[in-house]
């Protein structure tokens, strides 16, 4: 028997190099499956919105703007030992932000990511953590905010059913 959630909840970028913020994505989703009761496998989407804005956009500040966040490369895979905490890997986003600015937040040389989660005892599945870098970013970046090499944290909390 295969266990399915879906989860809504919030996730946000920032580039620890720089400082800045790349996206708060105060309505997210992700769906999930597996064999085991906790639905915690493979993810199948993962998308990322903030309330007020269109689908598909977060919010950007400073300056304010919006970006589209896009997660690449599904499925992406939830591995663990003790069936409550672990890593999520196969990871790759692209943000496309309101200046034209494009990244690819991704794993060091151009490998997929991941990102560390928990499910704690009050419900909720957190990610944070993990070896996200700023991949590739186009000529319309400001090398001082994004370059490539850059390290991302992406954190996230999402209550679980």
């Amino acid at each position: 028997m295969t266990t399915t959630v879906t989860l809504h909840g919030y996730s946000n970028f920032r580039d620890t190099t720089s400082g800045m913020f790349m996206a708060r994505c105060l309505d997210s989703v992700f769906t999930s499956s597996s064999a085991s009761s906790t639905g915690l496998g493979q993810m199948s989407a993962w998308t990322f919105h903030d309330s007020n804005l269109p689908a598909g956009t977060c919010t950007q500040a400073p300056p304010a703007g919006v970006t589209a966040v896009v997660a690449s490369g599904l499925p992406y895979t939830f591995n663990s030992t003790t069936g409550s905490s672990g890593t999520l890997t196969g990871l790759r986003f692209v943000l496309s932000m309101w200046d034209g600015c494009i990244l690819v937040v991704e794993g060091p040389g151009a490998t997929t990511g991941s990102l560390n989660w928990a499910r704690s005892s009050a419900g909720q599945v957190t990610f944070s953590g993990g070896n996200l870098v700023v991949g590739t970013a186009n000529s319309n970046c400001d090398p001082y905010w994004y370059s490539p090499g850059d390290t991302v944290s992406a954190n996230g909390l999402y209550p679980y059913p």
